[in-house]
């Protein structure tokens, strides 16, 4: 079933039937997707690597000192976080193609 418009390709989400997950039948993969499922995380410059580990020192550090009700209080290095705001991200929240945008 096709929807009224001058764009005859668009198509409504009720056309599609729900179906049952079939071992044997190969899917169409994203490509950025793995072979074994989830998506690629593209971090080059190992931003997220190295934010990760300064955060496991700030931690070591404090349990080391025993200032055990300071945990809470670490923050997230700031090279981790986008330079969007909330807007900006969703705008293309559910897109795996935002850079095509």
């Amino acid at each position: 079933m096709q929807a009224s418009g001058a764009n005859s390709d668009v198509v409504s989400t009720s056309d599609y039937e729900a179906q049952d997950y079939d071992v044997e039948k190969e899917y169409k993969l994203h490509p950025l997707a793995y072979q074994q499922g989830g998506l690629i995380l593209h971090d080059a410059n190992n931003v997220l690597t190295s934010g990760f580990k300064e955060v496991m020192a700030k931690i070591g550090s404090k349990l080391i000192k025993g200032q055990f009700h300071d945990m809470l209080k670490i923050s997230a290095p700031a090279k981790v976080h986008s330079a969007q705001t909330l807007m900006q991200c969703n705008a293309n929240d559910n897109s795996l193609c935002a850079f095509q945008l």
